[in-house]
């Protein structure tokens, strides 16, 4: 009978640090993803996967924010304020899926995974291009950007020296998508950061699919999925109730002051335009219609890859402070490891001490 219980009990243990385990992890997707040196990644371009090539460096102009001191001689790319002037650049949208909290700036102590996705209800959120310092960063996307939303949603953290010795607003550049609405053979544009709050229109880079993993009010959940400026447009004045579910707690979310919309321009009015330049980030970009993920990818619908590239690793997220989550089932799995070993031992004497 002793024995029983004390079966139980380590059962009991063994299934607390499974938990603890898958928890504390995510899986890596199933797919490959192409050369993090790579000068092109894909797009979404009226409703279709497109490809983008960066041609020459990105730049990022002269910044116009009066808080953007805190960051001088970090990082001259700026997000969330209205720039002056575009210099007859055509606009692209930087989609960030912001209803992943934290985890989109690929810290490794937000469950991302060791590509530097992000990660909503346990799940990788597949997008162009992962966190800046990660293995699957887009060579056209700065490494580190300047928000001072990001330094609100810091205030509210309670961290007032910045996160992991970076600069106060100062952050990695957030795992992101891109739209964009014309083919160009190389012209300017201008970058316009929008933070996706419904996760049921964000969609999956490699596919272009969206699907309803919350529930919404709405009658098509995923009726404005982000891969087109027209459903980009709806989503910015469209209001859902899967909003409010998916980001209860998440930072960011409450940094913007709690919005109600699908999507929303950083730092910028319910009433600005679609095309409003709230960064500094500017590019020169050639842009055709084919398909990016096609040649890589040969059976996207049931995520095997026959892509003979592999993603760099020879750079790693950097990791956020423990007090703003992330490990918070370490101690779990340590007591459950204590618990067996404490099971065991008594087991054990107390057998020992029958025998005689």
């Amino acid at each position: 009978m002793k024995l029983l219980v004390y079966s139980i009990l380590i059962m009991i243990s063994l299934a607390a640090v499974a938990q603890a385990n898958a928890l504390s992890g995510v899986p890596e997707p199933p797919l490959l993803y192409p050369a993090a040196n790579s000068t092109a990644n894909g797009a979404f371009q009226n409703a279709a996967i497109a490809t983008m090539t960066y041609i020459g460096n990105y730049t990022c102009a002269q910044n116009q924010s009066q808080t953007y001191a805190n960051a001088a001689g970090f990082s001259p790319c700026e997000f969330g304020s209205i720039e002056a002037g575009t210099n007859g650049a055509s606009p692209f949208w930087y989609i960030v899926p912001a209803y992943s909290g934290l985890s989109i700036f690929g810290f490794n102590s937000t469950n991302t995974t060791a590509q530097g996705f992000p990660v909503f209800n346990g799940s990788a959120v597949l997008t162009d291009c992962s966190a800046g310092a990660t293995a699957a960063s887009c060579a056209g996307s700065p490494v580190y950007v300047y928000s001072p939303v990001f330094g609100r949603m810091e205030k509210e953290l309670n961290y007032t020296d910045g996160l992991s010795g970076l600069p106060v607003g100062v952050l990695p550049d957030p795992s992101h998508s891109y739209i964009i609405s014309q083919s160009s053979n190389g012209i300017g544009f201008y970058a316009v950061a929008v933070f996706v709050f419904d996760p049921n229109i964000m969609p999956n880079a490699f596919d272009g699919k969206c699907n309803e993993v919350v529930k919404s009010n709405l009658t098509d959940p995923t009726d404005n999925c982000l891969t087109s400026v027209s459903a980009l447009e709806n989503a910015l004045h469209t209001n859902s109730s899967s909003v409010t579910h998916a980001n209860n707690g998440n930072p960011v979310w409450e940094a913007m002051g709690k919005p109600s919309e699908q999507a929303v321009l950083l730092g910028a009015g319910p009433s600005s335009g679609i095309n409003t330049f709230n960064t500094n980030l500017r590019e020169v970009i050639k842009v055709s219609t084919a398909d990016y993920y096609k040649p890589l990818y040969s059976n996207r619908t049931n995520g095997t890859s026959t892509a003979p590239t592999t993603v760099s690793t020879s750079t790693t997220p950097t990791t956020l402070p423990a007090r703003a989550g992330g490990q918070r089932n370490v101690p779990l799995a340590a007591a459950a490891v204590v618990l067996i070993i404490i099971v065991l031992i008594v087991y054990f004497v107390r057998r020992k001490r029958s025998s005689f």
